[in-house]
């Protein structure tokens, strides 16, 4: 009897011992899971405060130039601090969210250990069990662990890899590009640009309605209106930066938005306000990666008023313009860009106050330049300055949306 009994007891207590890992695995399991779910939203918002950080460092060194001429440094420190500490207290929440989470495993493990002699000492004082076992019996529980402790690290991963992916989620979520399937037979022959009843609101209400106007060849069709009348919106819908919310752009009849961008902007020119230049050579700053044409080269450095500057230059067109073009003047970037446009020898050139640098004589040399190239070329442009215009140019007044054309 009293064999079966110890039988029975040990029974017993193999089975409390089962119960135990098995509610230990359990609440391990839980554990971790919740853990990394905490985790994984404070490791979202360092992900993301880092990466504002770097946006925020990325726009001051496009603007040091500014930042610098105006005193700014203190500001700009103030703000780096700012976004600085922001990231390091979201790496330090996180970093002391996990370490809570080892310190309760590590305290699990003390109590699993602590439960394991309470149980088996007794044992070992009547002689039931040796050393031996006991160790023998702590190896096996610690064995048994070891598939937990893999899970949580599973755990742990996929929420640390679930982060480091959400950038790249974002951009795979991004709507695809839409594409025409008969944009190859696109070919521009008259080149005259029509907007009919256009509408585009951006998301805090501003934008243009019901636009209608055409633009041809043999003059400069100029866009005026007063700031935020919607000109720039105009430029980035014939640009197919945007599509309208209502209404058609036509090129000889073919709706643009027939139109795959890589081919629009192969007939398309745009000279910006803002002109990025490289730290590379005139000729290279032109050709942006085109195929070399000297012909074509010289032709559009005439037309931009910038060849003679050009020539003047020990090293001419191999002369590197500096960061950003600091080398050269406002008005020298300008020509540059509109060099660069013209090169290209597009159907349709769209200037962007392209000459707001310029000085008068220069800009009415540029100007008359244009002018002739409109009798091949269909020219919208974007100006404030309405002595700039002459009696062959068309008007497009946007002020208030409500279009009067002269």
């Amino acid at each position: 009897m009293s064999s079966n009994a110890g039988e029975t007891e040990a029974r017993r207590k193999r089975c409390f011992t089962t119960l135990t890992e098995v509610k230990k695995t359990a609440i391990a399991i839980a554990l971790t899971w919740s853990s990394t779910r905490q985790a994984r939203a404070l490791l979202d918002a360092a992900i993301e405060a880092g990466q504002e950080n770097a946006r925020f460092v990325g726009n001051v060194m496009n603007a040091m130039d500014t930042l610098r001429h105006f005193g700014s440094h203190s500001w700009i420190n103030e703000c780096f601090m700012i976004r600085a500490r922001e990231v390091r207290d979201n790496w330090r929440a996180y970093v002391l969210q996990r370490l809570a989470y080892i310190a309760v495993l590590g305290l699990a493990v003390a109590l699993q250990f602590a439960v394991t002699l309470l149980l088996l000492i007794p044992e070992y004082h009547a002689g039931a069990i040796t050393i031996g076992d006991m160790v023998l019996f702590n190896t096996l529980l610690l064995q048994l662990n070891m598939p937990f402790e893999t899970v949580a690290r599973a755990i742990s991963d996929v929420a640390r890899s679930r982060a480091d992916l959400i950038p790249l989620g974002r951009l795979w979520a991004a709507p695809e590009e839409r594409q025409a399937s008969h944009a190859h037979d696109f070919k521009p022959s008259a080149d005259q640009l029509s907007f009919e009843s256009i509408g585009y609101a951006y998301d805090n209400g501003r934008g243009v309605t019901d636009v209608s106007f055409k633009a041809g060849r043999g003059g400069i069709t100029f866009l005026v209106g007063e700031t935020g009348s919607g000109k720039s919106t105009i430029f980035k819908l014939a640009l197919k930066s945007i599509e309208p919310d209502y209404g058609r752009i036509l090129v000889d009849g073919t709706d643009i938005a027939s139109v795959d961008r890589a081919d629009w902007y192969a007939a398309v020119a745009l000279v910006p306000q803002e002109v990025m230049l490289l730290n590379e050579p005139l000729a290279d700053n032109i050709l942006l990666g085109r195929p070399r044409d000297e012909v074509r080269l010289r032709d559009a450095s005439k037309e931009a008023a910038i060849l003679p500057l050009i020539e003047a230059l020990p090293e001419g067109f191999e002369t590197t313009v500096g960061e950003r073009g600091l080398k050269l003047s406002g008005g020298e970037r300008q020509r540059v860009a509109i060099a660069r446009a013209l090169y290209g020898q597009p159907a349709i050139l769209l200037l962007d106050e392209a000459s707001s640098a310029l000085d008068e004589r220069t800009e009415r040399d540029v100007m008359d330049h244009i002018r002739t190239l409109a009798e091949d070329v269909t020219v919208l442009a974007i100006t404030h300055r309405r002595g700039v215009i002459s009696t062959s140019d068309v008007v497009v007044d946007l002020t208030d949306c409500a279009l009067s054309v002269t």
